[in-house]
């Protein structure tokens, strides 16, 4: 629920820079009824200040301030449009964030085994409990970076388990490496660019691209940053319609288990699957 509220902040500071001056306001019955299809625990506020929660952190100027949103539920946003890079204002408002405290925690729960160049960058942040959540997007050849906080959200250690189980850094999720797909893939139509879940013993991540490149070749591109990420090859497979792979490694003494599977869907299109296991 958070996420997909995230993605309609997000989506209405888009449509909102958009416009000929930067900051200028989106008419309210735009907001609530295009963008937030009416629901009143939706309908947000679009500031043209700063949000209060940012007001300590040196924003690189390479960031330029569109406003910040409040919605009736809880969330506060605030959105910048950049002419960097998408990566390159991932890093630079990372660094601002560091420089006051904020740490980058793992969440396994929402790590992207399989990115696209191009999609989103996710990231969430966290500094004595409380929690902010960072995501770099591109609309039509430009980049925003977003920033939000839930208000109501109870504070939890950095680094604590959401659900209450063991440690993070032990949630299967955590281990699974994570693959940049080739130059010139894009997410079949109705999937994202990959993201996953499991439990702290079992994680699977399943996503679908179109990309021009033959299937021998595209397990070839995974394997290659399976073992570049300390992972050792255990057996392979290949056919006319699938190819995969099983893989092990041991984290510091926790050892792990993985099992990459590519099936070919149509010409261009392929179902990558990735299963990573740690004892339970």
């Amino acid at each position: 629920m958070r996420k997909t509220a995230a993605v309609l902040i997000a989506l209405a500071f888009a449509l909102a820079a958009t416009a000929q001056q930067v900051r200028q306001c989106i008419p309210a019955e735009v907001l609530n009824g295009l963008v937030f299809l009416g629901r009143s625990e939706s309908k947000v506020s679009v500031l043209r200040g700063q949000a209060g929660f940012m007001r300590e952190v040196k924003v690189p100027a390479a960031l330029t301030l569109i406003g910040t949103g409040v919605r009736e539920a809880g969330m506060t946003s605030v959105a910048y449009r950049t002419s960097l890079g998408a990566d390159k204002a991932h890093a630079a408002i990372l660094a601002a964030l560091g420089a006051e405290g904020w740490v980058e925690e793992p969440d396994p729960y929402t790590a992207t085994t399989f990115s696209v160049a191009g999609s989103p960058k996710e990231t969430t942040l966290c500094r004595g409990g409380a929690r902010r959540h960072l995501l770099v997007s591109e609309v039509a050849g430009v980049r925003y970076v977003h920033l939000m906080t839930f208000d109501a959200a109870r504070p939890r250690p950095c680094n604590a388990d959401p659900a209450g189980s063991s440690a993070m850094e032990l949630a299967a999720g955590a281990r699974a490496p994570r693959f940049q797909l080739p130059a010139g893939t894009s997410p079949a139509q109705g999937f994202r660019s990959g993201g996953g879940g499991g439990s702290d013993s079992l994680y699977t991540n399943t996503t679908r691209i179109v990309i021009n490149q033959g299937l021998v070749e595209l397990a070839e591109h995974v394997a290659v940053q399976m073992e570049d990420q300390g992972w050792r090859m255990d057996a392979r497979w290949s056919g006319t319609g699938s190819a995969g792979s099983t893989w092990s490694r041991d984290n510091d003494g926790v050892p792990a288990w993985g099992t990459l599977e590519i099936v070919r869907i149509s010409e261009a299109t392929y179902d990558i699957e990735f299963t990573a296991a740690l004892p339970q």
